[in-house]
């Protein structure tokens, strides 16, 4: 067990550094990328016919998804663990959005095909 702890304390260690050097200023990566990817567009306009520039664009297009895709992971644990802090578990709101959901589905009329208007429950579900 204790050997078994040693490892994943050293593996800690290592996810930790990892993540600082990957996803430490992942905002100013992705504003990098999509740089990147709009002056390779503006050049593959100018030059429709080169492969290069193509392939090249297509590698950028990829990397500013994946690191885009990657910068709203981030934002978006951020927020849950925000949330999580604040102890909100969202019950008002989910309360009031079932309640105007009941009101919505909730018949009050229905007009028939006899041109009549029909207000009783048991009507209308007949």
């Amino acid at each position: 067990m204790f050997y078994f702890l040693m490892k994943l304390k050293s593996v800690k260690a290592g996810l930790i550094r990892w993540n600082k050097q990957r996803f430490s200023n992942i905002t100013d990566q992705v504003a990098e990328a999509r740089k990147t990817m709009e002056t390779l567009q503006k050049e593959l306009q100018s030059n429709l016919f080169n492969s290069d520039i193509a392939q090249r664009e297509r590698a950028a297009v990829h990397h500013y998804a994946s690191i885009s895709k990657a910068e709203d992971s981030r934002l978006k644990q951020i927020s849950r663990v925000k949330w999580i802090d604040l102890d909100d578990n969202n019950t008002a709101f989910f309360h009031c959005s079932i309640k105007e959901r009941k009101a919505r589905n909730y018949i009050l009329k229905l007009h028939s095909m006899a041109d009549s208007v029909l207000t009783k429950e048991e009507d209308i579900a007949a």
